[in-house]
């Protein structure tokens, strides 16, 4: 970054934390490295829609019972299904393991929330576990179309016990209660069932982010360093003073030095995303470690746990980590090696440890790293 660009963000950056009446080093840098991110994945949103019509908070009149005064502590009576829960859990099941997967194949990057950032490398299995829950998600839509009738006279006879035993609660308590009055809260829980145009405007789906490219901000420092070059040249041949000039040259360098000094405390997302992923390698290896030395072998799905992670490190090793996917194919090639013949019913333990020793070595700074984001100062921090 050169000093021009350099004064130009802390310029910013002081003009933003006198707006919030706020301390300059209290506002945080972030450095978005889009060039570098779209290069190697892209974003992803998912998004469930008209799902949460299916449930409503509870009130205190289905129950029967009398709320509790106000001042009390507070607590809600919680939520129930206008649906039966055979259709209602179909569709909440497919929408979470679209979630899942999601989950699982993407890494959650500073400054694009909700979005989350899916690496090339794992895109295919993302797709493919997406188009999975999404078509269970059509199967459970389809039914309860074809069923909605149905569900609608049973929703009916639901409500109508519901409001039945809320109106025996009450009379035993003594509450005097209108004339139709369970008809009436049975009406209005009826007519609340989702319509059959509701239940066909359920959709799961989910939408890409376009990483904008920095080219355009790189073009506009590149003119402003330019213009100030060019600037500082006839002044120079202006004035003729080449010491005077030797000496600007040297105070910009020292205003340079202490620009880049400030500026390493800025945050790079594509670096979070390398330590996000060494951090999971480590506790993986930590925890696998940990079972070898509590049983003295490698325990059958403590193999199979060690096999998944070199997997899953291949499938978002899209900053191409050579040495750590070395390491982790070792451990992968000695956990599903074959049991020893020779009278021995378990695998050598020592080639074992010393591949995940190393292992956490390579990735105990990454997992530090993690926790220290964690931490609740870093959530306190102010993002330009």
């Amino acid at each position: 970054m050169t000093g021009t660009a350099a004064a130009s963000v802390l310029s910013r950056r002081e003009e933003h934390a006198q707006r919030l009446g706020i301390e300059p080093d209290r506002v945080h840098l972030v450095s978005l490295q889009l060039s570098q991110l779209a290069h190697e994945g892209t974003l992803v949103d998912l998004d469930v829609e008209g799902l949460s019509r299916f449930t409503r908070h509870l009130s205190w009149e289905e129950l029967g019972i009398e709320p509790p005064p106000k001042g009390a502590v507070k607590f809600t009576p919680g939520q129930k299904g206008l649906i039966p829960s055979r259709y209602l859990a179909p569709l909440e099941t497919a929408a979470q393991q679209a979630r899942a997967a999601l989950q699982n194949l993407s890494y959650d990057i500073t400054g694009f929330r909700p979005y989350r950032y899916v690496p090339y490398t794992s895109w295919p299995l993302w797709t493919k576990k997406f188009a999975e829950a999404e078509e269970a998600f059509l199967r459970a839509k389809e039914r309860l179309l074809a069923d909605h009738n149905l569900v609608v006279e049973e929703m009916k006879d639901v409500f109508q016990q519901v409001a039945a035993d809320a109106a025996r609660r009450y009379a035993a308590m003594g509450v005097s209660l209108k004339e139709g009055w369970a008809e009436g809260l049975a009406r209005r829980q009826v007519a609340a069932v989702p319509s059959p145009g509701e239940v066909a405007a359920l959709r799961l789906t989910w939408r890409p982010g376009m990483l904008v490219r920095d080219s355009e901000v790189e073009t506009e420092l590149l003119e402003t360093v330019r213009s100030q070059t060019e600037r500082e040249r006839l002044m120079v041949e202006h004035e003729k003073l080449h010491y005077e000039a030797s000496l600007k040259e040297q105070m910009r360098r020292e205003t340079l030095a202490r620009y880049r000094e400030q500026l390493r405390e800025m945050t790079f997302p594509y670096q979070e995303a390398w330590d996000q992923l060494r951090a999971r390698v480590y506790e993986d290896a930590r925890a696998i470690g940990e079972s070898l030395r509590k049983n003295g072998y490698l325990r059958g799905k403590t193999a199979q746990r060690a096999a998944g992670l070199a997997r899953t490190f291949r499938l978002l090793n899209c900053q191409k980590d050579g040495e750590l996917a070395v390491l982790l194919g070792q451990l992968e090639a000695l956990a599903t090696s074959p049991i020893p013949k020779n009278g021995k019913r378990r695998r050598e333990v020592e080639p074992i440890e010393g591949v995940l020793g190393e292992i956490a070595r390579l990735t105990h700074a990454s997992a530090e790293e993690v926790k220290r984001r964690a931490e609740p100062s870093r959530f306190r921090a102010l993002e330009v």
